[in-house]
């Protein structure tokens, strides 16, 4: 069973369900002053979980790297020969492309409709200054200068870019050292670092190219263990949630009872424990499969617009925490932005912003069979 686009839609879902929690619980000064109810639980359990579910970059960045790695292969079977380095230019800049303009559509509605609960002299300041830092946030560059950034969870989009942007090398050294590319990427950091690339989320990034290359996904679904298949989904689902408690512990505890380098590693093995365990088994579930499939089509536009709602638009979070039980403060905060996204694709076919989308993606794909 191959690893589809649906279930990519169905893991970006779950992550982003994942996500929407930790930003609303994880820090209490956030939440202080609302009397939350965390009933039948307490406050640091709560915490405690949300902080677990701080791995949706690494869900997102795994997922980057798959599918573009899964591209290349495709191209170069239809084609029946390598892909030149023009190609691989033109499938860098088509994804480039498709992010920037999600992100500049989610960054365009945030100014035009909620300007009213926006602070934009805080964030860039004033006079011809601020005009810079806005363009910069505006092109996703903030956070590469270390400028001013109006939202603090964008710092995504200089990963994201400099993945996009470094997959091609880190495909054309897989296929010409094959393995010795993963001793390579671990030492890598000290011999070069630009931070969170190769730092942080070097390891997840090689399981990506790794689960890619040596086909992982449907391996692990097809793999039996005796006779029984109830008995290989018993063990095979004991053995992604002994992972998920071990790896979630030790990144608990960076720095204090563990290496950084080993939380590095545990950050990469929650990631591909909670993909493998949602592809197998929320996978079999329809409805549900539905419900994250539908999130997941909607993730982008989730990640670059959620935090404002709880967090940055004091109006709007203060009537997301009305609903004083966290349980109902979360599902508030999902129907929020959930309908935040679905009124803004509504908007982007209205007035053709898609349809531009589109055609930016279709000359790319010109380009690359050029």
């Amino acid at each position: 069973m191959r690893f589809s686009k649906e279930d990519t839609l169905m893991v970006k879902g779950v992550a982003i369900l994942m996500l929407l929690f930790y930003h609303l619980f994880y820090y209490e000064p956030m939440f202080l002053e609302y009397h939350v109810n965390f009933a039948p639980f307490d406050l640091q359990s709560v915490m405690k979980t949300s902080r677990v579910f701080n791995i949706c970059v690494s869900i997102f960045l795994f997922l980057t790297v798959y599918g573009l790695y899964k591209g290349y292969e495709k191209l170069e079977q239809q084609s029946g020969h390598a892909l030149s380095g023009r190609q691989f230019l033109w499938i860098s800049l088509k994804r480039y492309f498709s992010l920037m303009l999600g992100y500049i559509a989610v960054f365009a509605a945030i100014l035009i409709f909620f300007f009213w609960d926006l602070d934009l002299k805080s964030v860039y300041g004033t006079g011809f200054r601020a005009i810079y830092y806005f363009l910069m946030d505006l092109t996703g560059l903030s956070k590469f200068f270390d400028f001013p950034c109006i939202n603090g969870s964008w710092w995504y989009l200089q990963l994201a870019i400099l993945i996009i942007f470094c997959m091609p090398f880190l495909y054309m050294a897989f296929q010409k050292i094959g393995y010795l590319l993963v001793p390579a990427m671990i030492l890598l950091p000290y011999v070069f670092s630009v931070e969170y690339m190769t730092d942080r989320y070097r390891y997840v990034v090689l399981f990506g190219l790794v689960f890619a290359r040596a086909d992982l996904f449907p391996k692990w679904s097809d793999w039996k263990i005796g006779g029984s298949k109830v008995f290989s989904c018993l063990v095979k689902t004991g053995i992604l949630l002994v992972s998920i408690g071990i790896s979630a512990f030790l990144r608990q505890y960076e720095g204090d009872l563990v290496t950084e380098e080993v939380t590095y590693l545990a950050e990469g093995v929650l990631a591909v424990a909670i993909i493998l365990l949602v592809y197998y088994l929320l996978g079999a579930m329809v409805h549900l499969r539905k419900v994250t499939e539908l999130l997941g089509k909607h993730s982008m536009n989730m990640y670059f617009g959620h935090l404002f709602f709880s967090y940055y638009f004091v109006h709007i979070r203060g009537l997301i925490f009305s609903g004083k039980h966290f349980l109902v403060i979360y599902l508030l905060q999902i129907l929020v932005v959930l309908g935040f996204s679905v009124v803004l694709e509504f908007l982007k076919k209205l007035c053709r912003y898609q349809e531009m989308t589109n055609r930016v993606r279709m000359w790319c794909d010109q380009k690359i069979m050029s």
